[in-house]
């Protein structure tokens, strides 16, 4: 081996690199955690009301026909600073979701409580 500092040079960049990524990934994770000291800022920034998400969820039922779950599954829903737990079709009729979820009939649906 006539060339040994290019071979350790080689190793250390790669000890280097996988040192900073597994750092990089725990500072995200610690970024995002309830504990973490910018928690505040991020829960802010991601806002507290998880209604499009719902909304997303309840639509994507109606597109693959899940009467079930779009008629009887409560879902938990946040906003305004309330909490409500309602299915898609009760989701459906508040004032904040009204045109955005579409209508799936749950008239014959029986839902097993």
């Amino acid at each position: 081996m006539k060339n040994k500092k290019g071979v350790e040079l080689a190793i250390r960049t790669i000890v280097i690199f996988t040192v900073a990524i597994l750092v990089l990934i725990m500072l995200v994770f610690w970024l995002n955690s309830e504990r973490g000291m910018f928690s505040g800022f991020l829960k802010n920034f991601r806002g507290t009301s998880n209604v499009d998400e719902v909304v997303d969820a309840c639509n994507t039922f109606y597109t693959s026909n899940r009467v079930y779950s779009y008629c009887c599954d409560l879902k938990e829903v946040k906003a305004g600073g309330e909490e409500f737990e309602l299915t898609c079709n009760q989701l459906r009729d508040k004032n904040f979701t009204s045109d955005r979820i579409s209508k799936l009939g749950c008239e014959e649906v029986q839902c097993v409580k």
